[in-house]
């Protein structure tokens, strides 16, 4: 079957949804159970999640060992623009490896953190040694990157919760505090996450799970799924 041109310069007939929003609000463990639900309902699906199957000697586990080298939660090394191209690798590296073949297999895979938390904790990264670079301008420039060379989401779903909560579930899951510079730059980008989501209404949905039972939220999650995959097969079948 001929695969169908969507966004940037990749082909495929699949669907790639993006899941984002800052520590602790449930990325990964939501991740993990919408997939098994889509599974569930026949659908091939693949989440590529943090440290996604990495090996000792592929490029991505070299590149991800540069980055972990400081244990710093927020991958910092101290040359914010190296490490924000590093991570843009990183993630071209999934696109090749993983996402591609699986998307022009016809495939659904799940991003746990995509473009949107490169771009936005990066850029906040860079404006804080170089302030006269603009947050949402670097922003900006880092998603084109990856327009230009990898294939962006379908979809993407915000996970917005209260701060305080997200914070606690995070300090509780790494078994450490947040540091106060840490906790500053979590707030920076739950602010950033909270621009671009409204800015760009067309592409993100934004899901509040404030008060929300973690069942609500995953019937929800996999309601938006469904929806987007319903919407590239009528998409694929028009052309």
């Amino acid at each position: 079957m001929q695969t169908k041109a969507i966004k940037g310069n990749l082909r495929h007939l699949g669907t790639l949804i993006s899941l984002e929003g800052i520590s602790g609000v449930g990325k990964s463990f939501f991740g993990k159970l919408v997939t098994q639900r889509l599974r569930g309902l026949g659908y091939k699906v693949i989440l590529i999640s943090d440290l996604y199957e990495y090996k000792n000697n592929d490029i991505g586990k070299r590149i991800l060992d540069i980055l972990l080298s400081t244990n710093d939660k927020f991958f910092r090394i101290g040359y914010p623009i190296t490490e924000a191209l590093l991570l843009s690798a990183l993630k071209s590296y999934e696109i090749e490896k993983w996402m591609v073949p699986a998307l022009k297999d016809g495939q659904i895979v799940l991003e746990d953190r995509s473009i949107d938390s490169v771009a936005i904790y990066s850029a906040i990264l860079i404006n804080q040694q170089f302030p006269e670079r603009s947050v949402l301008k670097t922003y900006n420039q880092l998603y084109n990157i990856r327009k230009q060379w990898g294939v962006l989401p379908d979809f993407t779903i915000y996970i917005k919760d209260n701060f305080s909560t997200a914070l606690q579930r995070a300090e509780t899951r790494n078994k450490k505090r947040y540091k106060k510079d840490e906790i500053e730059l979590l707030k920076k980008a739950s602010e950033t996450y909270d621009t671009i989501a409204q800015k760009h209404k067309d592409r993100i949905r934004i899901l509040n799970a404030i008060n929300l039972s973690p069942e609500k939220i995953i019937k929800k999650l996999t309601n938006l799924c469904l929806q987007q995959i319903k919407h590239n097969t009528n998409r694929n079948k028009s052309k």
